[in-house]
């Protein structure tokens, strides 16, 4: 599908939305283009009322949910609700003549984004590059939720759950009080997007962690505001995620029945690299699992066993082998490294061992 197509307007004077809910019809009616998206949920499709499309309206009895969704910060996300002492300093979105729009963090030259490399949905590979994308050539579904809630209709989607894209890079600016400032705002502009549909587009708030008190705050605010979940910093302000003062955080995450999700770029350790560049990208996988090893080192889970923690676009396939690996170490190494654990390692092992052979030879290191 075309760039513009997926930028078409969906108001009922428009042929283009005809076209592209027809032509979703026709794929999911074709056996040799055939998706597995062509089911979507049993509430109506987005946009003007069947009549006014000209189609007929179809209904199912269920949907695919995206667990890993992603929004596009416009360029008066930060500026319109921050708050207005760090007005002047707010992200805002400057034009590069051969890089095209960039965000820029005021206070770090370092921290710039792209447009054209973090709302490249659907592009190819090959136009992945700094080509001098305008912010007016992404995806518009990323800030207009009647957008996309047109494109979940096309693709089967019943619901989605949002994370930050820009806000990612924020989790690594140094000036906590700012960080919080700009999430918070993030999180104004979020709820105002998901109040579009409630029931099918579920935020996941942005939480800056400058310290345990603070990020209770953060989690109690993003739970009045309707959030579903918690995205957190990957690396916290003045302590680690260890450190006991965090107990009242889990507790509160429990309580308020808030998944905390840890997303991959959220960590701002993870940019260090040996060799060619390209190899550092391999360091947004390791970021999540040494979040999931500390938690799970530390008793975390034995301290707070209903606690939801979420690795967000890590992958899965390195998971049964992680597990294996902490449950040798543990198992070989906690006497001298003074480590000890109650119930986490046995879950770990449970929950585990359909996946991993148990004949597998322990290795000695």
């Amino acid at each position: 599908m075309r760039q513009n197509d997926l930028n078409q307007p969906v108001g009922p004077e428009s042929a283009p939305t005809i076209i592209r809910v027809n032509t979703w019809i026709a794929n999911a009616n074709n056996p040799t283009r055939r998706r597995a998206c062509v089911v979507t949920s049993s509430r109506t499709c987005a946009g003007p009322p069947p009549a006014q499309r000209g189609i007929m309206e179809t209904h199912f009895d269920y949907g695919f949910v995206s667990a890993d969704s992603h929004v596009t910060e416009p360029p008066d996300c930060y500026q319109r609700f921050i708050d207005p002492a760090y007005r002047d300093r707010a992200p805002f979105i400057r034009r590069d003549e051969k890089r095209g729009d960039l965000y820029v963090f005021p206070g770090q030259d370092n921290m710039t984004v792209p447009m054209s490399l973090i709302a490249a949905a659907g592009e190819e590979s090959s136009q992945m590059t700094f080509n001098g994308r305008d912010f007016e050539d992404c995806h518009r579904s990323g800030w207009d939720p009647a957008y996309r809630l047109n494109d979940q209709a096309r693709d089967g989607v019943a619901a989605e759950l949002l994370f930050a894209t820009v806000g990612m890079q924020l989790c690594g600016h140094e000036d906590l009080d700012y960080r919080r400032a700009c999430m918070t705002a993030y999180n104004r502009w979020l709820q105002e997007y998901c109040s579009h549909a409630p029931d099918r587009l579920f935020g996941s708030g942005q939480a800056a962690v400058k310290n345990a008190a603070d990020a209770v705050d953060e989690l109690a605010d993003i739970k009045k505001m309707g959030f579903k979940g918690v995205m957190m910093s990957g690396q916290p302000g003045e302590a680690d995620y260890d450190d006991p003062s965090y107990d009242r955080l889990w507790a509160a995450a429990v309580e308020m029945e808030l998944p905390l999700c840890f997303h991959i770029l959220t960590n701002r350790a993870y940019g260090g690299h040996r060799g060619p560049k390209i190899n550092a990208l391999l360091n947004v996988v390791r970021s999540c699992q040494d979040i999931l090893g500390m938690l799970v080192y530390s008793g975390v889970f034995d301290r707070h066993p209903d606690l939801k923690v979420v690795c967000v676009e890590s992958d899965a396939g390195w998971a049964p082998h992680y597990a294996y690996r902490m449950d040798h170490i543990y198992k070989r190494h906690r006497f001298w490294i003074l480590s000890k654990l109650g119930k986490s390692d046995e879950r770990l092992r449970t929950r585990t061992q359909s996946i991993l052979e148990r004949e597998n030879p322990e290795p000695t290191q």
